[in-house]
């Protein structure tokens, strides 16, 4: 109930709420103390960056993860350091935390990293790693996803599904559609009947991301 009240109170941005904020900085929950400095460092109080920054140095590894998250919520300002994270973190929580924010991001920088994650021992770092890849669009990376449709790993190759349906999103007005579209099309749809519902429900939405309208009868 903190947690969701002081999400709720940074949403509606109503500085009022600074005292009542500033007294859960102790909260017994780590989850509550990470997101009201954030809150109040987004509310302007500087004196909170420092703060959340130390929640990485922290030797929970459920502490530091959280605090990437809600580093991730600053869009730029802290990828360098999320990278920094991604490269040193011996945790894969952390690290797969940190590859989810830098995808969502598109922070580019990260695009080695992030390749070099494809062939992570983990299989949830390597889906994550796939899936950001195609965020970011990193187009030198791509062939490396394509390989990840023939993991051993059921969720490697939905994360690879995903992420290369991704580098045919409209961004900033421009439709980046390849050519290959009917190809990678094709192997989508192979998995559409699958008894496996990753498998299944990664060709949806791979398929809903090539704007391949034929899959539409099927989610009906």
């Amino acid at each position: 109930i903190r947690l969701s009240a002081v999400e709720s109170l940074g949403r509606i941005g109503d500085k009022s709420a600074i005292p009542a904020l500033k007294k859960l900085l102790k909260d017994e929950n780590y989850l509550v103390r990470i997101l009201a400095t954030k809150t109040l460092l987004k509310f302007g109080d500087q004196g909170m960056e420092e703060k959340l920054l130390a929640f990485l140095d922290s030797p929970e590894s459920s502490v530091r993860a959280s605090a990437v998250e809600q580093l991730g919520d600053f869009k730029s300002r802290y990828m360098s350091r999320l990278t920094e994270v991604l490269a040193k973190d011996v945790s894969y929580i952390v690290r797969l935390e940190a590859i989810q924010q830098l995808g969502i991001n598109r922070y580019n920088p990260a695009s080695p990293l992030i390749e070099k994650a494809l062939k992570d021992p983990n299989p949830y770092i390597r889906q994550a790693a796939c899936i950001a890849i195609g965020q970011i669009g990193d187009k030198k990376a791509r062939r490396f996803v394509l390989e990840r449709l023939n993991d051993n790993d059921i969720i490697v190759r939905s994360g690879a599904k995903e992420g290369l349906s991704l580098f045919n999103l409209k961004r900033e007005g421009k439709n980046f559609a390849s050519s290959g579209n009917s190809q990678l099309a094709k192997i989508f749809w192979k998995d559409v009947e699958n008894k496996d519902p990753a498998l299944r429900v990664s060709s949806f939405i791979a398929l809903a991301n090539l704007n391949d309208i034929n899959i539409v009868p099927v989610l009906l």
